[in-house]
């Protein structure tokens, strides 16, 4: 089985509309490119190279939070963030009034871009009214905040 080298970056906030293609060469010299749009989930057997990985984490520069997409959203909402230091993260959602409404995260991350969804749920996980909600992305002594809309 032929074994192929992926290197994934993430460059800028994908949006709306654009069209990304993935290019893929292998081993033999032979490469392939595609467009993508909608990717939900890559798997890759056992024969997959990983010598890109180590790659990845030095392009990985500073710690970055993206817009949530779909916003507007219902029922549920993404947040990609990328960290650029091994940290400790903290992603919470709070209401216009600063009362937290939801803890997403609290947990120790490589280097790396990551995706978490939130289902507009409460800390008991009951779904919350529809509005403006605050999203936090937090590591070490650094927190990026931004808004999104839930309409129910």
């Amino acid at each position: 089985m032929k074994k192929l080298l992926f290197l994934f970056l993430l460059l800028n906030v994908v949006q709306y509309s654009q069209v990304y293609k993935m290019n893929i060469n292998l081993k033999n010299g032979n490469s392939s490119s595609f467009s993508i749009d909608n990717i939900q989930k890559l798997t890759f057997g056992p024969s997959t190279d990983t010598k890109g990985l180590d790659n990845l984490q030095h392009e990985i520069k500073s710690f970055e939070v993206s817009q949530n997409y779909p916003n507007p959203f219902n029922p549920a909402t993404s947040i990609t963030y990328q960290i650029n230091k091994p940290s400790f993260v903290r992603i919470n959602v709070y209401d216009i009034q600063g009362s937290l409404v939801k803890e997403l995260l609290y947990d120790f991350q490589e280097i790396g871009i990551y995706k978490i969804s939130w289902d507009g749920t409460n800390l008991v996980n009951s779904n919350v009214a529809s509005g403006v909600y605050i999203y936090t992305v937090g590591i070490e002594n650094q927190i990026i905040s931004k808004q999104m809309i839930l309409l129910r």
